[in-house]
């Protein structure tokens, strides 16, 4: 694979993730406005708290789940470049959303800051590896 093939993988990869992600918190702020709970919004629980065992057993090197958003590595390491010597801290907010979002109850500000910090790390990277694309 050429250095412009597996860039243009990465960027795909990278921008797949965060667009995604950016879908399912939208979905969880626009039903907090309402009392009902709809099928997507439970969609989107579901799959933002598979997403974050996902990232906290990646951390831990454990095998990542196979579910249909896989985070790429790149967010990863961006994710611990960015926590440094707070990275044990941030993985128990991570399972306490995790928990959160699985629990049914409403998602209160501390779940939404530590999805809009993914979706912060993950446009990020994003815009690094679509950089890095167009300079090839």
């Amino acid at each position: 694979m050429s250095d412009y093939t597996a860039l243009s993988h990465e960027y795909e990869e990278s921008a797949h993730f965060a667009r995604r992600v950016n879908e399912l918190v939208l979905a969880l702020k626009r039903g907090s406005r309402h009392t009902a709970v709809t099928e997507d919004i439970a969609n989107a629980k579901r799959t933002l708290a598979l997403l974050l065992a996902d990232l906290g057993q990646r951390f831990s090197e454990k095998a990542g789940s196979e579910g249909d958003l896989v985070v790429p590595q790149e967010v990863l390491e961006e994710l611990a470049n960015r926590k440094g010597q707070q990275l044990q801290y941030f993985l128990g907010d991570l399972e306490r959303a995790r928990e959160a979002l699985d629990s049914g109850k409403p998602i209160d500000s501390h779940v939404m800051s530590i999805l809009d910090t993914l979706l912060d790390v993950a446009d990020a990277t994003t815009s690094v590896v679509f950089r890095r694309l167009r300079r090839r």
